[in-house]
């Protein structure tokens, strides 16, 4: 058995918020409901994350709890929401979950990810189904932390989530774990028991133009393309307007198979462009494009192949990780990301979800795990 209650408010005041969301929760329990063993908290930027932390503790002393700060929340309770706060809590007598954290992501992430996965596991020798985390999204290379999971892991080993966000100050963001409020940290949860899951991965950008290759990087940026000016691949195209997050770059380090970088910026004088996460050199790249229909249709592949793949009958929570430029790109219809996921899903399906600065997860079960940009995410999960 696996069953998650979610509350969702749209108060601006934290303590109001919270005594909401808390009730909210207690009131999709019965009697025959137990204590929930795991909790998820989204939140905006700008509330009192420890009053919220500790309220949430005080009601239940013993949950695992993680979660992070974001560019706007999603969930079945109020569908798409900025400026609001989202708790899932988790039951089940099959499925346990165990949290991990990982600090000064900054300084050393791979290290910073390693000190997670151990923290998480403890003295448990099993192995764990599954990997949810949510770690810091500004101020180094967020790759580097998947990277570092990967390492640990297996390259192979389900890991999803996404990183957290700040609304578009690019300052700092923050972490939950248990009654700490964290930045500069990783904190991840392992799944283990009867669990069942699957999952789907798209953006809808497509590829335009000529195949070019990576030759020249450094740290953020991309130098140079086929030998030139990195600036001069995408002038060929934007005829001199400014690389924007509107045309990323497809990545192809695999036939068939590419994922997006986005640009933030570039340098006329030195031909740089800037993106958020470093780029592998030496790869085939194309620069790439998509209409808000396209995005749109992305969010309905995403669910529908995450929904035909699931092994169970029926799942018991969809979570969703999107991308914080397909809310500025979609603007007023943001709101059909949810819509789409309420339709497809057949039966009321709870869902949570929120908007992040990249998304992690593999393009399919047993897949490698890559950190995604503009890209949709969903995840479900049951119990047989």
């Amino acid at each position: 058995m696996l069953k998650v209650t979610i509350g969702h408010s749209k108060d601006p005041d934290s303590e109001s918020a919270i005594s909401e969301i808390i009730e909210q929760c207690l009131e999709q329990c019965d009697s025959d409901t137990p204590d929930p063993i795991a909790g998820l908290l989204l939140a905006a930027i700008d509330f009192d994350h420890q009053l919220i932390l500790d309220r949430i503790h005080a009601k239940f002393p013993n949950i695992a709890l993680i979660g992070g700060t974001t560019d706007g929340e999603m969930s079945s309770k109020l569908q798409f929401s900025q400026d609001s706060l989202v708790l899932t809590l988790f039951y089940s007598d099959d499925i346990q979950i165990q949290a991990g954290l990982g600090r000064n992501l900054s300084h050393d992430p791979v290290a910073g990810a390693a000190e997670a996965v151990r923290h998480g596991k403890g003295q448990n020798t099993e192995t764990p189904k599954l990997c949810l985390t949510v770690a810091e999204g500004i101020g180094y290379d967020s790759n580097a932390v998947v990277e570092g999971l990967k390492k640990v892991l297996g390259k192979r080993f389900p890991i999803f989530g996404g990183v957290s966000a700040d609304q578009l100050r690019f300052q700092k963001s923050f972490q939950f774990f248990g009654r700490e409020v964290l930045t500069d940290a990783v904190t991840l949860f392992f799944l283990y028991g009867d669990l069942q899951f699957s999952c789907g991965i798209a953006h809808g950008w497509k590829p335009i133009g000529k195949v070019a290759t990576l030759t020249e990087v450094a740290s953020n940026s991309v130098v140079k393309i086929d030998g030139k000016f990195a600036t001069d691949l995408y002038d060929s195209y934007l005829q001199g307007l400014q690389p924007s997050p509107e045309y990323p770059l497809a990545i192809f380090e695999e036939s068939g198979e590419f994922y997006l970088r986005l640009p933030v910026g570039s340098n006329r004088e030195t031909g740089e462009i800037h993106f958020l996460t470093n780029l592998p050199v030496e790869t085939q790249v194309q620069v790439a494009f998509a209409t808000r229909e396209d995005v749109l249709r992305a969010t309905q592949d995403s669910f529908q192949i995450a929904f035909d793949r699931y092994p169970g009958r029926h799942p018991d929570v969809a979570l969703l990780f999107s991308c914080f430029i397909r809310r500025q790109l979609l603007g007023t219809r943001t709101q059909e990301e949810c819509q789409w996921v309420n339709k497809l899903s057949k039966q009321e399906l709870p869902f949570v979800g929120f908007y992040t600065y990249g998304e992690i997860g593999p393009m399919e079960i047993g897949g490698k795990v890559r950190l995604h940009q503009e890209t949709f995410i969903t995840l479900l999960l049951g119990t047989s």
